[in-house]
């Protein structure tokens, strides 16, 4: 995504972050499953918003870059798929202990960022995503909407 990508960030793209990517994505369609819940749809488009920062951002502003477009893997900022996000935090008892979890979700992040030589114990960000899934999740609960 990133434009005149040098040797050492495609490599990384490709035998690092890609693979990573993709295991995430089997690990929740799997969860899915486990919880009999109906296949999501597969949201292949990159967004306008993504296309853009990715042809204009530097990479040296990658930090700024991962907070701006920083979203739970699978939801795509989409507010019902963040919303199905919060439902599984909180059927797996996660929501209980957000900060919890977000150190485990941030903890690769967080050496990748450096965040730990600022005192972070994970990216802020991180935390953030994970409470607006759960809270869109209970706003659904509250208007008495049904799930898949």
């Amino acid at each position: 995504m990133l434009p005149e990508a040098d040797e050492i960030n495609k490599t990384f793209y490709a035998n690092v972050w890609q693979s990573q990517e993709i295991q995430h994505g089997l690990i929740l369609d799997r969860l899915q499953q486990d919880l009999d819940r109906t296949a999501a749809k597969s949201e292949l488009e990159l967004s306008l918003g993504i296309k853009i920062l990715g042809a204009l951002a530097p990479f040296e502003a990658h930090r700024v870059m991962r907070e701006k477009s920083y979203h739970l893997v699978g939801t795509n900022r989409m507010k019902r798929y963040q919303a199905d996000m919060g439902r599984i935090m909180t059927d797996l008892g996660l929501d209980d202990n957000l900060e919890g979890y977000a150190r485990e979700v941030g903890r690769v992040e967080n050496r990748l960022l450096w965040a730990h030589k600022q005192g972070m114990e994970f990216p802020p960000y991180i935390l953030k995503a994970l409470k607006e899934s759960v809270d869109l999740y209970r706003e659904r609960l509250e208007r008495g909407l049904t799930f898949a």
